[in-house]
């Protein structure tokens, strides 16, 4: 995605599953470290329960174990 949509960034925000954390226990640190230094920014977020999206079909769906990540640069 840097490479080709997103190659300069202002900030990172990361959601994290809850579950992830459960999973991965400490290797949840390298894991974000790891997101941050691909654009070398700031990065805030959490760690959530019930991530909902919209599912190929348009129906609402419970996911779990998921990562979003949004990046944002300022035009």
């Amino acid at each position: 995605m840097k490479a080709t949509e997103i190659p300069d960034a202002d900030a990172i925000l990361l959601f994290n599953c809850a579950g992830r954390l459960l999973a991965l226990g400490p290797l949840i640190s390298e894991e974000i470290e790891g997101i941050r230094k691909v654009w070398d920014v700031p990065i805030a977020g959490m760690f959530s329960n019930a991530e909902l999206a919209r599912a190929t079909n348009g129906n609402l769906e419970m996911h779990a174990f998921t990562a979003c990540t949004v990046v944002l640069k300022e035009k």
